[in-house]
């Protein structure tokens, strides 16, 4: 009963919202890995950069959504959620092993040092996100402790100073925003407006998003016509970018404002969203599908959605192994104490 009453807790909405981020995510991947967006000014760029353009804008809010969405509802710490994110990881990693070995999408050979990276993803940071995404959890007991003992304005000076930390940096093209401090930043910030009431209606949040949205495309548009388009053009794209994370917190609270919707069989579906984005990142299939793009758009429409879908399905095993892995060691915990007890 207290399994399904948890279950029922969680908004579908909001279920929804993380399966179209991570899908979204696999998009920006294919944009920028893929159709090589990321070399836009140093190569010549074979697609539409106008449509390449808007693509990107609408793209590029998922992660600090994401991440949002966690600032928001919180963290609240358990050994068993750690083992549990630390096996969906290894569990991930060890599957596409055989998968790169036979298709080859990110290369055929399995050394000792790709078997280490495997078993330790998080310590070896084969998924940035991830890696970092930890880290917060890891930290997160002493940040919910420290937000409920300092006041409002302190804890406005602490947003303050960590935006200009991630604003300041972006002329020199240092991006904090892939990385432990982007991540943290994006949290503290969801958690500041939780905690002190600053929740947006729909109107207010699609107006923001939009706005964010139409402001970027602008001026991503009118860089793409001058000299200084080389480099600054994705730079602008960066997750640090203060209309990007003003972006997010707006498809955020549009999402968020819908009236609530409980249903069980969605949050089942959508719960291991997370390896749309362990394993895609882990193949590496993004210039296999562009291909297949340029070859016949059914064929790649075709493709994305096989491999979100089996994405979903690999992710409903992985995260029942990995629930029954968290619970046998936390049995064989909890009897090693029994043992000592009687002793």
């Amino acid at each position: 009963m207290a399994t399904t009453s948890k279950v029922k807790k969680r908004n579908s909405n909001i279920e929804i919202l993380r399966f179209v981020l991570m899908v979204s995510i696999f998009l920006w991947h294919l944009l920028v890995h893929g159709c090589d967006f990321e070399f836009i000014g140093y190569i010549e760029y074979k697609y539409n950069i106008y449509i390449s353009i808007i693509a990107a804008v609408i793209l590029v809010p998922c992660v600090n959504c994401f991440m949002f969405i966690s600032g928001w509802f919180g963290m609240k710490f358990r050994a068993s959620k750690l083992m549990n994110l630390s096996f969906i990881c290894i569990i991930s990693g060890l599957i596409c092993l055989p998968i790169n070995r036979y298709i080859g999408f990110g290369g055929g050979h399995i050394s000792l040092g790709t078997l280490y990276v495997t078993i330790f993803p998080i310590s070896t940071r084969v998924w940035w996100f991830m890696t970092s995404y930890m880290m917060v959890y890891l930290v997160s007991p002493f940040i919910e402790k420290g937000m409920r003992v300092i006041n409002k304005t302190e804890f406005l000076y602490i947003i303050i100073g960590m935006s200009l930390i991630e604003v300041l940096c972006i002329p020199l093209k240092l991006n904090w925003g892939s990385s432990f401090f982007g991540l943290l930043y994006i949290y503290i910030l969801g958690r500041f407006m939780n905690l002190n009431g600053i929740d947006l209606k729909l109107k207010q949040g699609l107006f923001l998003y939009l706005g964010m949205t139409f402001i970027m495309i602008a001026g991503l548009e009118l860089i793409n016509l001058t000299p200084i388009k080389k480099g600054a053009l994705f730079w602008s794209l960066q997750f640090n970018n203060p209309l990007i994370v003003l972006q997010a917190i707006g498809l955020f609270f549009g999402v968020k404002s819908i009236k609530p919707n409980y249903n069980k069989f969605i949050n089942k579906v959508f719960q291991p969203c997370l390896c749309i984005y362990l394993i895609t990142e882990k193949i590496l299939p993004y210039k296999y599908v562009v291909n297949l793009f340029n070859d016949n758009i059914i064929k790649g429409i075709t493709a994305t959605c096989v491999i979100v879908i089996g994405s979903l399905l690999i992710g409903q095993l992985i995260y029942l192994v990995a629930n029954k892995t968290t619970f046998l060691c936390q049995y064989s915990f909890n009897l090693l104490k029994e043992n000592k007890k009687i002793k």
